[in-house]
């Protein structure tokens, strides 16, 4: 069997080409968007948490140096641990990290009990 293209019709390859040149360049778009909106966010978080352990560090050392017990020490970091794993946002954060992990545990069942069905 000889199979020609017809005539009349042009070649779909500078259309395909056309569609996918579109979609990369939506994709870049929206990647370029979404660092722009991020990167704020993330950098402000990073300078507060390098903040935070520098603090915590001067604190540290100044009770120390103060005469304070290694035990006095270790006993307020637990405890100061442990008022921010109860706070609002800790827990609302780790109720977010519960549901995104329970979300992939099951995509993975679904994932794994789909190739077990089709073999």
């Amino acid at each position: 069997m000889d199979w020609r293209p017809a005539q009349d019709r042009e070649r779909p390859g500078f259309a395909r080409f056309a569609g996918w040149a579109i979609v990369g360049l939506l994709a870049s778009a929206s990647c370029v968007a979404v660092v722009s909106l991020l990167l704020p966010f993330a950098v402000r978080g990073f300078v507060r948490a390098v903040e935070a352990a520098i603090d915590g560090c001067v604190w540290f050392a100044m009770s120390l140096s103060a005469g304070v017990s290694m035990w006095s020490v270790l006993r307020r970091m637990m405890r100061t641990a442990a008022v921010l794993m109860v706070s609002p946002q800790a827990t609302v954060a780790l109720a977010a990290l519960v549901i995104v992990g329970a979300a992939a545990a099951y995509g993975l069942q679904r994932v794994l009990g789909s190739e077990e069905e089709s073999s």
